[in-house]
């Protein structure tokens, strides 16, 4: 970067919460809930919120459900 600028660069391994919402095919609502909840990582540079590729893969691994059991009646659990 050249001397005096005061541009700075953001990794790319950094995602805005729009490109998060693309990836996982859901509505930004979602993505700006499990952040206030804490559910997925996330980095505040001023006004700015980022998310690290490696914070939706961890969110996505500790979603994982390998099998889902069934219930009386054979249903499956309700979300």
């Amino acid at each position: 970067m050249p001397e005096g600028s005061n541009t700075a660069t953001i990794p790319s391994d950094f995602l805005t919460t729009a490109q998060v919402a693309r990836r996982l095919g859901i509505g930004k609502t979602s993505i700006y809930e499990w952040l206030a909840k804490g559910d997925i990582a996330y980095h505040r540079m001023g006004r700015l919120i980022r998310v690290r590729e490696s914070d939706v893969a961890d969110f996505i691994h500790r979603n994982r459900v390998e099998h889902a059991p069934r219930r009386r009646y054979g249903r499956y659990p309700q979300a």
